[in-house]
């Protein structure tokens, strides 16, 4: 379709148009003409800017182009004149996009219901895309009525603009040169200082342009350029550097060599499919913690790389795991390509050309790095796959392991989705025959699983009054410090206290925007918001009653390091969460080198890390997210605490892990202490099975959020009737769970409402999704559309 609508249709010989994808929420895709002056036909995944609505350069992907009678063909089919559809402004520098992401890029688009510009957004790192400059200055008219407005009484002409207006030619006029071009951003940073927010002025800018007061002109900046693609220099030696990898001739146990071995076959099968696509096969490799997955992972990956062909590596959080990452280095030297967040973007962007070129055949990273631009694919790993982190919570709300699994299928490459816990959509699909289950049920150095020991706190009170520190814990640790070996925390509760509350009138201070409270952190000196990041100074005083009666309320890790450093003063601790992220690598590097005897923190203590020293590992309190309002609840509990008691004695020494809880006959904790995997998943199963949740049906959670809580409450209500009549036409039986408050009912300063829809098939999904999406909801209001949410607060 075109922006424009015309009926009137003129078809000469020469047309060539093209269909364009732009990078926009806008829905495309829309047709454009390619003009004279481009003297090629642009080709499927070349990057363009065109022209869109009022913006006059917008980025794009070319989807398809044609020329001659295919091209008139188009054009009759569409509808559209010649005269009515828009140019090609430019075809841009950078490199094309494989035809094979785009197709990625089109199955986001469709399963997860988003416009297809903001999923080929994907595909390209920031840096990559282009960065529009856009320039203003006055016209002589502009400046002459510039002149007009700095008089202290404005004359009649004039006194009739608006207030915005005034305010924008005003800053332009006094500008020393204000004939000279200035960039709008620098424009809007002068508006920052003003009482006006940069939405008005920048509202203001096409209409003084098209009053030929103000000249506007944008500049194309590529965000890398060839020549770039060398690292910045970073640390002379990081932490990193002194992680160890593993050595490469250690012998495999026999369940470590079956395993193998399966998946050597698949790979040697796939290589000689035709079709290729025919060759995809994918498995999960179930093994406990320390049974040594990564190993069967390299040496899968190394005979791919003996067949000329590429891996794709997908870990939960790569900078968490930089013993991962050494390992590969280490095994494959010069062939790996790192992704993540921690990269500067000149170093992100020039791993992401190497991919493309070829120059490297492995890429590893976190969930984005789905969409590296390898060729050849032939081996796709998604470790620790039972990870939420995969799972994309804000824009396109895609999940990795999902789009990793569609991408191998269609590469007709073998897949392998790794945990000791997995997911209870894999093991579905295990059942379903769509996965082959592949067990590992003992840890490759022999040593047994760690020991178990649950310490109600109930029985504790007064221990648990103070600091949870129980005397249980205490000893343990006292004796494993005595011992000279290392332990591990840990409480998913980063700060120092979870709230402020005032003990003569009972008020908790909250977050302004959201429906939480705020959290305190005594090392910054601050209540914060973990959602917003809203910050206050720490009051004295009751803002409510004005009483000095505050007193913080929880416990959370930052307190919990304090408690422990006061209790064990020889004993070298540190922690680790969100809030110690800067030195992250020296916390990890410290305590693989034993430079700590203890490490505390949230649950990226429990994200795969190696620490062969750690005997006891201890989890000062189970509960904190079992009574969540969420479906994966249990599920995500059993996972954390199973996950983490695997860091324990996973070298010669056995383990201990000691958890404490006030629910110590929780299907997830009782079954987490017998490490007893199978028992719990399928009693979970038949749950939710009983009560129509995933994986037994299929999920969408509509949400509406806006400022107004009363329009969204009705826009809820109203939506809620389309999609039970829709699910009434698909002959779906399973009604909607809602539209009811969010239990986070405010964040970031918008109200949210939420509803669950269920259904059999996907199709039908969609279609009841689809139907609410295209409601017209009023101005200030969103809707979103979440299929398969990992989340439902």
């Amino acid at each position: 379709m075109s922006e424009q609508q015309d009926t009137n249709l003129a078809i000469e010989p020469s047309l060539r148009l093209c269909s364009v994808a732009v990078m926009s929420p806008a829905p495309g895709p829309y047709l454009y003409r390619v003009p004279d002056e481009l003297t090629t036909l642009p080709k499927e995944g070349q990057r363009v800017l065109v022209p869109l609505g009022g913006q006059p350069q917008v980025e794009g992907i070319v989807l398809s182009a044609m020329e001659g009678a295919l091209a008139q063909q188009v054009l009759v089919t569409s509808g559209f004149a010649k005269s009515a559809l828009r140019r090609v402004s430019m075809l841009l520098s950078g490199p094309m996009l494989p035809t094979d992401l785009i197709g990625v890029a089109r199955f986001i688009a469709d399963y997860y219901l988003a416009p297809l510009g903001e999923a080929l957004r994907l595909l390209l790192p920031p840096s990559e895309q282009a960065q529009l400059v856009e320039r203003v200055r006055l016209s002589e008219a502009g400046l002459v009525l510039a002149k007009k407005l700095s008089a202290v009484l404005l004359p009649p002409d004039v006194a009739d603009l608006d207030p915005v207006t005034i305010d924008l030619l005003r800053v332009l006029g006094a500008r020393k040169s204000p004939l000279r071009f200035v960039t709008v951003d620098h424009l809007l940073t002068a508006a920052a200082l003003s009482s006006r927010p940069k939405a008005d002025w920048r509202a203001c800018l096409p209409a003084l342009h098209k009053a030929h007061l103000i000249e506007l002109h944008s500049d194309v900046k590529m965000g890398h350029a060839e020549g770039e693609d060398q690292p910045t220099k970073r640390r002379s030696k990081s932490s990193a550097d002194r992680l160890p990898g593993a050595p490469i001739d250690l012998v495999l146990t026999a369940e470590q060599d079956v395993a193998l071995h399966t998946l050597l076959a698949a790979l040697e099968r796939a290589a000689h499919s035709k079709p290729r696509r025919s060759g995809y096969q994918g498995f999960l490799l179930h093994g406990v913690t320390g049974s040594g997955k990564t190993e069967i992972y390299l040496r899968l990956i190394a005979d791919a790389l003996a067949k000329g062909q590429t891996a794709l590596v997908l870990v939960p959080e790569i900078a968490l795991t930089p013993q991962l990452s050494a390992r590969f280095a280490s095994r494959f030297p010069g062939q790996v390509a790192v992704l993540h967040s921690a990269l500067s973007p000149r170093e992100r962007a020039g791993a992401w050309r190497k991919i493309l070129r070829g120059e490297v055949s492995i890429a590893l990273g976190p969930r984005s790095a789905v969409f590296a631009p390898l060729q050849h694919l032939g081996v796709i790993i998604v470790d620790e796959e039972h990870d939420s982190s995969f799972k994309q919570h804000e824009g396109v709300h895609y999940h990795g392991r999902d789009v990793a699994l569609w991408r191998a299928a269609q590469a007709g490459a073998v897949a392998v989705l790794g945990s000791a816990t997995p997911s209870l959509e894999a093991l579905e699909l295990c059942k379903k025959g769509k996965l082959t289950r592949l067990l590992m049920q003992h840890r490759a150095t022999g040593i047994e699983l760690p020991r178990v020991e649950i310490i109600d706190l109930k029985q504790h009170v007064k221990a648990a009054e103070s600091s949870l520190l129980t005397a249980p814990l205490l000893e343990a640790l006292r004796t494993t410090f005595e011992s000279g070996e290392q332990a591990i925390l840990l409480l998913n509760r980063r700060g120092y206290a979870a709230f402020l509350l005032c003990q003569s009138c009972g008020h908790r201070i909250e977050c302004p925007n959201c429906s939480v409270t705020l959290t305190l952190h005594k090392s910054r000196r601050s209540l914060m918001c973990h959602y917003c990041d809203h910050r206050e100074p720490i009051p004295s005083d009751c803002p409510l009653c004005q009483q000095k009666s505050v007193l913080p309320i929880g416990l959370g890790t930052e307190k919990l390091l304090e408690q422990l450093m006061l209790r064990f003063p020889e004993v070298r601790m540190d922690r680790l969460d969100r809030d110690t992220s800067s030195n992250l690598h020296q916390v990890l590097a410290a305590m693989h080198n034993h430079e700590l005897d203890l490490l505390i923190g949230t649950q990226m203590l429990a994200k795969g890390h190696d620490f062969p020293g750690v005997t006891l590992v201890g989890v000062v309190l189970a509960d904190t997210g079992m009574g969540l309002p969420d479906f994966r609840a249990a599920e995500r509990t059993f996972q954390l605490l199973s996950q983490v008691a695997g860091r324990a004695g996973r070298a010669k020494k056995p383990g201990r892990v000691l958890i404490q809880t006030y629910n110590p006959e929780h299907p997830a904790v009782h079954c987490a202490a017998e490490h007893d995997y199978t028992s719990f998943a399928e009693a979970e199963l038949e749950a939710r099975q009983a009560l129509d949740y995933p994986p037994s049906v299929r999920l969408g959670l509509l949400r509406i959020d806006g400022e107004d809580p009363y329009k969204v409450e009705q826009v809820a209500k109203e939506l809620s009737d389309i999609v039970r009549s829709e699910l009434s036409l698909c002959g779906e039986s399973l009604p909607p769970l809602g539209p009811a408050e969010a239990p986070l009912s405010r964040l970031k300063g918008r109200s949210r409402w939420q509803m669950m829809v269920r259904a059999k098939t996907v199709k039908a999904l969609h279609r009841v999704l689809r139907a609410a999406l295209a409601y017209k909801v009023p101005s200030g209001l969103r809707v979103h559309a979440d299929v398969d949410p990992g989340s439902t607060l």
